[in-house]
């Protein structure tokens, strides 16, 4: 039985499936991130000895870090400067935001599979460990989302953030089991070459007049169960920058350090106070103040 989503939008899906982007990506013969699976097996082949991998792991725990100023730090015949060049060119067709994009991604128009908000520094230590040894699975998910898709393009969807992946199928299916490529597949939506179908529904669904559908009806299903659902999006600081310290230390934290120690407030009014005491009244601290107390 198909979702009700692609029975409702229907139209709508077909006709974002006509627009000009898209139909470059449905009428492609090549795969479309073609270099970067090309430099994901060069990735893969890269043969350095462990002593190396590991002191530059250790050159991206250096803040701050420039990844350009790295790889120009080595001569380009050294076997340093080979690693970090793959790699670069690597996660230069993965992010939008990669470092060097510009000068290491060949694409005329620079396409990358998707934004991923992952620090460079991130990028390139999480890859050379990969290489070192560690398992796919204690890679940041963002990352192992990443090579996943770049191994099997006909299977997986291009969004590389799991709360993202788990959004979609969870609203476009009523919380239910679905396969989004059939679902797809039955409107007659489709590329060319199968390889590109896991981009191609990925660029449809976050289309300028798709992605409110679905971001409606995500609305519509929390309601339908009677509960009001709300989150906190938790963030690591920006972009995430300290994931490396606060996966080490085995910890979660939360800003406003000038209050203090959070135990000793007895009601969210007390925290808000203080908040203003600290802070200046300028803001009414209703929002910070609800986090911090049911953090």
């Amino acid at each position: 039985m198909i979702s009700s989503f692609f029975t409702q939008h229907a139209d709508q899906l077909k006709k974002a499936a006509e627009t000009d982007k898209v139909k470059a990506i449905r009428e492609s013969e090549e795969y479309y991130f073609q270099k970067a699976r090309d430099k994901y097996g060069e990735y893969l082949q890269l043969n350095a000895d462990q002593a190396v991998l590991d002191s530059l792991i250790d050159q991206t725990d250096k803040k701050p870090f420039s990844f350009e100023r790295l790889l120009t730090s080595y001569d380009q015949d050294s076997i340093e400067y080979k690693t970090l060049k793959i790699i670069g060119e690597l996660i230069s067709y993965i992010d939008q935001n990669a470092a060097m994009k510009n000068t290491l991604n060949e694409y005329p128009d620079k396409r990358t599979i998707a934004l991923a908000f992952v620090r460079q520094n991130v990028w390139v230590k999480y890859l050379l460990k990969f290489k070192s040894g560690t398992s796919l699975e204690d890679l940041p998910e963002v990352i192992q989302n990443a090579l996943h898709y770049l191994e099997h393009p006909e299977l997986e969807i291009a969004v590389l953030k799991e709360d993202r992946r788990k959004l979609i199928q969870g609203v476009l299916f009523e919380e239910k089991e679905g396969n989004l490529f059939q679902a797809m597949q039955d409107l007659k939506i489709q590329a060319k070459n199968p390889l590109n179908n896991g981009y191609l529904y990925s660029v449809i669904l976050h289309s300028e007049n798709i992605r409110p559908l679905w971001e409606k009806s995500k609305e519509k299903i929390l309601k339908g169960t009677g509960k009001e659902q709300r989150i906190w999006v938790y963030a690591l600081g920006k972009n995430d920058y300290k994931w490396d310290e606060f996966r080490k230390k085995r910890i979660m934290a939360i800003g406003w350090d000038k209050i203090g120690g959070l135990t000793k407030f007895q009601s969210k009014e007390e925290i808000k106070n203080e908040l203003t005491r600290i802070y200046g009244p300028e803001n009414g601290y209703a929002n910070d103040g609800l986090a911090l107390w049911q953090f």
